[in-house]
């Protein structure tokens, strides 16, 4: 279901309701839930008004001392920090040769040039974005599934707040067994498009 609607994992249950899927994950002590959520992009600080601070499920799993619901929650968390955050501090003349490599369609020199330091896989460029962006924007699915093999972070978003989710509707993906892959949930959460997001991101293709 979250691979058709991703953005369920971020909705209120009803109106008058600001419960959502993961505070009942929480409330169940179901582990494995709670960790498909997270992967999934919930928000585990959303609190129900009027209390808020007291009701989010990272407060609600503490308050009741399941320790593999907050275990699971923070690990989620450490690892969307990670995967949000450009691990270079500066910008590279290599990498630039990557984003040169990619755009021209040259999968051999771009891997070559990855393989010979694997940190520039998570490395971003001038507009925040990572190889994984650049083949997202070239649609070349070969050397994103070879990225995400390697650990390429599918929930870094650019500059502009893109993920590569932006780009699985795309015709070019659409007959490719990656486009299954995005689908299905194999790479993992990963900018869950919003209506607002899904704009966002047909601009910047059309662009």
């Amino acid at each position: 279901m979250l691979a058709a609607r991703p953005e369920l994992v971020g909705m209120d249950m009803a109106g008058n309701n600001e419960h959502r899927a993961l505070h009942y994950a929480v409330l169940r002590n179901d582990v494995p839930m709670v960790r498909l959520l997270m992967k999934a992009g919930a928000d585990a600080r959303k609190g129900i008004w009027p209390h808020r601070d007291a009701t989010s499920a990272l407060a609600i799993a503490r308050d009741r001392e399941y320790r593999e619901v907050v275990g699971a929650i923070e690990e989620g968390e450490d690892r969307r920090r990670k995967e949000m955050s450009c691990p270079n501090a500066t910008i590279s003349p290599v990498q630039d040769q990557v984003d040169e490599a990619i755009s021209n369609g040259d999968n051999m020199a771009a891997i070559r040039l990855l393989d010979s330091d694997r940190s520039l896989i998570h490395a971003c460029d001038r507009n925040g974005a990572t190889p994984l962006h650049v083949a997202a924007e070239q649609t070349n699915a070969d050397l994103m599934a070879w990225l995400l093999d390697r650990g390429a972070g599918a929930h870094k978003q650019d500059l502009n707040g893109v993920t590569i989710k932006c780009f699985e509707t795309q015709d070019a993906f659409m007959m490719n067994p990656l486009f299954y892959r995005l689908r299905k949930g194999s790479v993992e959460g990963g900018g869950c498009l919003t209506r607002e997001r899904r704009r966002r991101c047909e601009e910047t293709w059309s662009r």
